[in-house]
């Protein structure tokens, strides 16, 4: 989750960036709802951080004591750290479906693609990024959400893509078992949005490259 105002980055992780033009739309940000009460995710965020005590972050001082001290002192509220977590499993057998497509390819050989819970990619983004993984010649498996106006992943994909990349790609919707995906042996590169969830995963669950 990344927002930004005047591209100054802030991200609720305690990551401050310097930026000469946003990642993505701010508009986005305006219009994305969740929920009964139609909050947009900016609307939900700044409600957050208004009307809390107290900020908390999956991080560290030794890391980002820097950033943290920056945003105590603009929200004038103590940032709590609680350094790096990885929730422990509910199960340790990963999904038939997804296990039985990595178990189909070779060791370190699969690009693994997931980009958050949070983040929807305009379409033309989201073809780009899809596109981009069948050029590599590699097998990938890309958790997604379906890109802006769009209710599927199915009606987003480029044209003559599901045939090009048939049992060599997988673009999914929906929850995955992310831990247990990054320990599988295929698994040799992780396309990432960078969050600290993901990236404590994959320093604890993985050997695979980060991207």
């Amino acid at each position: 989750m990344t927002l930004w105002h005047h591209h100054r980055v802030f991200h609720p992780n305690l990551f401050v960036y310097r930026l000469k033009r946003p990642l993505i739309s701010w508009k986005l940000l305006e219009k994305k709802v969740y929920g009964p009460g139609n909050f947009t995710l900016l609307d939900r965020v700044n409600k957050s951080l208004r009307e809390c005590d107290a900020i908390g972050a999956k991080s560290f001082k030794e890391m980002e004591g820097t950033y943290c001290e920056y945003v105590e002192k603009i929200y004038g509220k103590p940032v709590l750290l609680a350094g790096p977590m990885v929730v422990k499993l509910s199960s340790s057998k990963l999904d038939e479906h997804i296990h039985g497509w990595l178990q189909g390819h070779g060791v370190a050989s699969v690009i693994y693609c997931a980009l958050g819970s949070e983040f929807v990619m305009e379409f033309n983004h989201f073809q780009h990024l899809v596109l981009g993984l069948e050029l590599t010649g590699r097998p990938f498996l890309a958790v997604l959400k379906p890109p802006t106006s769009y209710k599927t992943i199915e009606s987003a994909l480029p044209e003559g893509f599901e045939e090009r990349t048939k049992g060599r790609g997988m673009v999914y919707n929906g929850w995955v078992q992310q831990q247990l995906i990054l320990q599988h042996p295929s698994v040799g590169c992780f396309v990432t949005h960078c969050g600290t969830g993901s990236l404590s995963e994959a320093m604890i669950s993985s050997e695979c490259q980060l991207a």
